[in-house]
C-alpha cells in the first residue's frame, strides 16, 4: 500500500512539472459561457474594466451577460471544478481550472481558470471534470450583489483577471 502511495505521489509530481497544455484547444476558454458557446444573445450588461456603480468607481473583473433566470451556465474550457461556494458579492459561484484531464483522471492544468457567478443553483461539484461547451456548471440567477438575473463570467490568466474578449474567438460566436 505504501508503495502505491509513493508511486502516485511521484506520478503527480511529474505531471505537475510538465509544461502547460497550450496545444489542446478544449483547454482554452475561447467560447461564451451560455448557449453551447455559439449563442449570440445574452446582451452584455456590464463590461470588463472600470465602471461607475451607484456613484462609486470600481474595477469589474469580468463581463456580465443579461440572461433569463435558470439559463444554463456552461464550461468554457475542459478542466476540473476547484470551487463551488456562496461568497458575498459573487453569490453562488463555480470556478474551473482549465487543462487537460486525459492522463487517467489527473489534471494537467494550464494558466487559465474561469469563474461563473450569481448562480441560482450550482450543478457541477468540486472535483468534477467538465467538458468545454457541454458541461453545465450551474443555472443563472440573482444571488450575491446583483441587480437582476444575469451571469458574471471571468477568465483568469495565472490568477490575474483578463478581458474575456481577448480569448473568445469571433468565428465561434456566430
Amino acid at each position: 500500500m505504501r508503495q502505491k502511495v509513493l508511486l502516485m505521489a511521484m506520478l503527480l509530481s511529474l505531471v505537475q512539472t510538465l509544461p502547460a497544455d497550450t496545444q489542446n484547444p478544449d483547454s482554452t476558454p475561447d467560447i461564451r459561457p451560455f448557449g453551447n458557446g455559439q449563442y449570440r444573445g445574452g446582451m452584455v450588461s456590464s463590461t470588463f474594466g472600470w465602471r461607475d456603480k451607484d456613484g462609486v468607481k470600481e474595477y469589474h473583473t469580468g463581463v456580465d451577460y443579461r440572461l433569463p433566470s435558470g439559463s444554463e451556465a456552461l464550461a468554457t474550457c475542459s478542466g476540473k471544478v476547484i470551487k463551488v461556494e456562496d461568497v458575498d458579492g459573487y453569490g453562488l459561484k463555480v470556478v474551473v481550472q482549465c487543462g487537460d484531464s486525459s492522463l487517467g483522471g489527473i489534471l494537467r492544468p494550464n494558466q487559465y481558470s474561469t469563474l461563473v457567478a450569481h448562480l441560482s443553483e450550482p450543478i457541477s461539484r468540486v472535483g468534477d471534470f467538465v467538458e468545454k461547451g457541454k458541461s453545465i456548471l450551474g443555472k443563472t440567477g440573482n444571488s450575491g450583489n446583483s441587480e437582476g438575473s444575469h451571469l458574471h463570467y471571468e477568465i483568469r490568466d495565472n490568477g490575474h483577471p483578463i478581458h474575456p474578449g481577448l480569448l473568445i474567438m469571433p468565428e465561434r460566436v456566430k
